[in-house]
C-alpha cells in the first residue's frame, strides 16, 4: 500500500546480498494513482513538450 494515499500497489522483488547468498527482498512499488502526490506517473513540464501530430513538421514563418 502507498504510505500517502493508501492505495494498493504492486510488488517488486529485488535481490539482496545476505552472508554471501542473494536472497529476494520484496517492498512496495511506486504509486501509479494520479490524485497521490507520490505519483511516478506525473511529469513536470508536460505542456511543454510537443504533441506527436507535431514532431517532424517544419515551422512556417
Amino acid at each position: 500500500m502507498c504510505p500517502v494515499c493508501k492505495h494498493p500497489v504492486d510488488t517488486v522483488v529485488k535481490p539482496r546480498k545476505v552472508l554471501g547468498a542473494y536472497v529476494p527482498h520484496y517492498a512496495a512499488g511506486p504509486c501509479h494513482n494520479p490524485r497521490c502526490s507520490a505519483c511516478v506517473d506525473r511529469v513536470e513540464g508536460e505542456a511543454e513538450a510537443p504533441e506527436a501530430s507535431e514532431v517532424g513538421r517544419p515551422e512556417s514563418g
